[in-house]
C-alpha cells in the first residue's frame, strides 16, 4: 500500500525523482528516533513514519518540534507536501515558518556526518516546500 502511494506521488509529483533519495537514503546521527540508514528495515520505517503523518486527520505532528533527523530523512518535509491540501491555514502558516528556518535546524554542528549535498538537498526540499504550502495558503486562506 505505501510502495503503492510512492508511486501515484512519483507520477503527481508529490516526490520528484531528484530528491526521493532523500527519504530513501541513510547517513548517521545521534539525536532523535527517526531511523535513517539505507536498511530495508529503516526505509520501511520511514515509509511508514509518511504514512502515518499523512493519513493523521488531525496533523498533530505539525505542533510537534522537529528533529534534525526528521528533516534529514525528508519524512516531515514529504508529509507537509503530501498533506498541504488538507492542512488548517494555521497549520500552513507553521509550516511555512518552519521550511523556512530550516537552515538555521541544519547547522553543520548538528548534521555532523551527513554528506554537504545532502544538507544542500534538504535545504533545497524545504525551499521547494515552502513555496508550495505558501501557494496552497494563498489559494485557501484569508490574510
Amino acid at each position: 500500500m505505501v510502495s503503492q502511494w510512492l508511486r501515484v506521488a512519483f507520477r503527481s509529483g508529490v516526490i520528484s525523482l531528484g530528491l526521493v533519495g532523500v527519504v530513501l537514503a541513510g547517513c548517521a546521527l545521534e539525536d532523535g528516533d527517526m531511523c535513517i540508514d539505507d536498511s530495508s528495515a529503516c526505509i520501511k520505517r520511514r515509509l511508514t513514519a509518511l504514512k502515518s503523518m499523512r493519513d493523521d486527520p488531525s496533523h498533530a505532528w505539525v505542533a510537534r518540534k522537529p528533529t534534525v533527523r526528521e528533516y534529514v530523512s525528508g519524512v516531515r518535509l514529504f508529509a507537509y507536501r503530501a498533506s498541504k491540501d488538507s492542512l488548517t491555514c494555521e497549520q500552513l502558516a507553521k509550516g511555512i515558518g518552519e521550511t523556512a528556518h530550516a537552515k538555521q535546524l541544519l547547522t553543520s554542528e548538528r548534521t555532523r556526518g551527513i554528506s554537504a549535498e545532502r544538507v544542500g538537498q534538504i535545504i533545497a526540499l524545504a525551499g521547494e516546500v515552502n513555496a508550495e504550502l505558501k501557494a496552497a495558503k494563498e489559494r485557501r486562506c484569508r490574510a
